[in-house]
């Protein structure tokens, strides 16, 4: 009977073990995901920053030409 008991401790010892490797990988998992969407975030704004420039710069391009071209 305690080779039994002796098998299912450490069959639990390893699901446990198995159990907290998993854990630790999901919240690893997890904080890389959030890291991934502050990293998009910050992208985004960014893009729309450039975009708001890049249509500025076409704008006074625009108003450059018109000025020529009288």
């Amino acid at each position: 009977m305690s080779r039994v008991s002796e098998r299912l401790q450490k069959r639990r010892m390893m699901k446990s073990s198995n159990f907290e490797k998993l854990q630790n990988f999901c919240r690893e998992e997890i904080k890389k995901k959030n890291q991934y969407k502050q990293e998009l975030h910050r992208m985004k704004i960014e893009y729309k920053k450039k975009c708001e420039e890049t249509a500025e710069l076409k704008a006074r391009i625009g108003k450059m030409e018109n000025c020529t071209v009288e």
